[in-house]
């Protein structure tokens, strides 16, 4: 395919929807660049797009549980609770992150993996069973994973992989573009943001709140700070930035059946 970038069709509840990747493999798999910051090196995350969507296919139950029509406060609480969370402070609680898609702490090469969609991926699904199941909590990662078809149907197609997140969105029409800086949308408090860091969509957070210039987030593997150095990631932090040329545009997540 040479430069040519690879697009993988994702058959999902009837939507048109594909995925890209800057490194092909020999099959279906992937290698996708993120970083949570402008100047923090890359990190590569091999995704196997397949797998990835067969946990939220509408093929893996019969009937889907209730949507949540207060989605975003139930994701900004739950997001909350992981603030603060580090691969150095709890080594065990990213790799249960990672779990959600069967992603190691680090890959073949002792490189730490990337999980910035995949903590939020996990969080929305955790946000769901307490949702659905009021009082109670769990960390058993195969009870998180069966939210994933409702997070499918309802908000946003959770993935480890930021390119997929985006071309999933497009196709769901949940899209909403930030390249125009006369026409930026203002997006409302549990909407996806999407960020260009470099490459085509390398980074995602979820919004608290936003204006015209600046942007107020949650974010998973990110840095601690609102500026200076940028170059210590791997956290769960609340970030404030300028809502500029690196913002891709956003994922609308408010609740509503797919087509």
């Amino acid at each position: 395919m040479g430069k040519i970038l690879r697009r993988t069709f994702l058959a999902s509840a009837g939507a048109g929807m594909f995925a890209a990747s800057a490194k092909a493999q020999s099959d279906d798999t992937f290698d996708e660049d993120q970083r949570g910051d402008p100047d923090i090196a890359y990190e590569t995350v091999r995704v196997d797009p397949e797998k990835v969507a067969a946990l939220s296919s509408n093929q893996v139950r019969a009937t889907f549980n209730p949507a949540n029509a207060d989605f975003a406060t139930s994701l900004l609480a739950t997001a909350d609770r992981f603030v603060g969370v580090s691969r150095a402070n709890n080594e065990n609680q990213v790799i249960a992150f990672l779990d959600l898609f069967d992603l190691p702490f680090r890959d073949n090469r002792g490189e730490f993996v990337p999980y910035c969609a995949t903590g939020l991926a996990y969080t929305a699904a955790l946000a769901y069973y307490e949702f659905w199941n009021v009082g109670q909590t769990t960390t058993n990662v195969m009870t998180i994973r069966q939210s994933l078809p409702e997070l499918m149907r309802y908000h946003f197609y959770p993935s480890p992989s930021v390119i997929d997140m985006y071309y999933t969105a497009r196709g769901m029409r949940r899209w909403r573009d930030a390249s125009n800086a006369d026409a930026r949308p203002t997006p409302k408090p549990g909407w996806l943001v999407v960020y260009s860091f470099g490459r085509e969509a390398d980074h995602v957070g979820i919004v608290e709140s936003a204006d015209a210039t600046t942007l107020n987030t949650i974010e998973f593997n990110t840095t601690n700070g609102l500026s200076g150095s940028q170059r210590n990631g791997g956290m769960v932090a609340r970030r404030t930035r300028p809502y500029g040329q690196n913002v891709k545009g956003f994922i609308a997540t408010d609740a509503r059946r797919l087509p």
